[in-house]
This record gives C-alpha cells, structure tokens and sequence, in this order.
C-alpha cells in the first residue's frame, strides 16, 4: 500500500464509486421490475 499513494487512492475511490452506481442502478432496476 506504501508504493504510489495517490494513484492508488484515486483508483480504490473510482473502483467504490463504480460500485456504488453498478449496485445503485441494480436496485432501481428490480423496484421499477416490482412495481
């Protein structure tokens, strides 16, 4: 974890973000399926 330190932060936030949206996008998707 001690290597390029910006450049890893930078893409673990890009990578939680993305998850965040995929899993965002997901739900929205199975409520409007539902209702």
């Amino acid at each position: 974890m001690a290597g390029n330190g910006p450049v890893q932060w930078a893409l673990a936030a890009i990578m939680v973000l993305a998850a965040c949206a995929g899993i965002f996008f997901v739900a929205r998707r199975f409520q409007e399926q539902r209702f």
